[in-house]
């Protein structure tokens, strides 16, 4: 009798999640995470790329989240991508206005798509490993592989 196949049910995906100083107070968010439990949990956009892979981001997928050329934070993806309409638009108390005529900020979330997250390390700025973002708010290639690799 041949031996049952091991599930991959329950394995996850890793995610480089880049994010922008220049467009988002992330030490704020952070800070405020660390402090109030209820404030780990928040909405992660898709960003302006086409969603043609959005259904690869699965609930218990690893968000390692980069700025300002760090990991300063580990997330996990708590509930799926999925478009949001009118008053129920996530809105981050934590953006920054947008300073340029094209508003570049609704630009980037035109396509209302946001999935929930939920801040699970946040390490000091002297703890924060090396990770270089990327121009798409979702990535993987080499350099996450070479991260989770050390």
């Amino acid at each position: 009798m041949a031996a049952a196949a091991v599930s991959n049910k329950w394995a996850t995906t890793a995610w480089r999640v880049s994010w922008n100083s220049k467009a988002y107070d992330y030490e704020k968010r952070l800070q405020t995470a660390k402090m109030h439990e209820p404030d780990r949990y928040m909405y992660q956009s898709w960003g302006n790329r086409p969603t043609t892979n959005i259904g690869e981001v699965k609930i218990c997928d690893t968000l390692y989240i980069t700025c300002d050329k760090h990991c300063v934070a580990v997330a996990t993806v708590v509930e799926a991508f999925r478009e949001y309409s009118g008053d129920e638009i996530p809105t981050d108390v934590f953006a920054k206005e947008p300073t340029s005529p094209t508003l570049e900020r609704e630009a980037r979330h035109a396509n209302n798509m946001f999935c929930r997250i939920y801040l699970r390390e946040i390490p000091s700025k002297p703890m924060r490993p090396l990770l270089p973002g990327n121009q798409n708010t979702f990535s993987q290639g080499q350099e996450l592989k070479n991260f989770l690799n050390k």
